[in-house]
């Protein structure tokens, strides 16, 4: 089964891997979505050298994210050589301070910072399973 996916919910796509990469930025608007949101983060191309060592969700009142609010912060337990190919970060459900309309992923790596990887990650207010 295909699943379709929202482009205006994708926070990266084929991001660098780096010391700290900070996603797009999602409006959810003033009527926001008020159950957990479902987080989707992944290397689609293996590191070179270094590793992920977290995903933290973000939210902010504003867009300038002037003070962030950690949602939730996600330690990855793949391994420097489990890394260097694609694979799965991260997925959690997490739900959002009222004030949080904006929203982002911020994501950064070890003691090495990671390099020559893609990251792509995605924000969902559901998932489907398959049958």
């Amino acid at each position: 089964m295909a699943v379709m996916i929202d482009a205006k919910l994708i926070l990266c796509e084929n991001a660098d891997t780096a010391a700290t990469v900070m996603s797009s930025v999602i409006d959810l608007g003033r009527n926001k979505v008020l159950k957990p949101l479902y987080v989707d983060v992944k290397l689609t191309q293996g590191v070179s050298a270094g590793r992920v060592k977290s995903v933290e969700l973000q939210t902010s009142a504003d867009k300038a994210f002037t003070t962030p609010i950690t949602e939730m912060v996600v330690m990855v337990g793949k391994t420097a050589e489990q890394q260097k190919h694609a694979c799965q970060l991260a997925q959690f459900f997490t739900a959002i301070q009222p004030q949080g309309r904006f929203v982002r992923v911020k994501i950064t790596g070890d003691t090495t910072a990671p390099a020559g990887g893609k990251l792509w990650a995605y924000l969902s207010p559901d998932i489907q399973v398959p049958s």
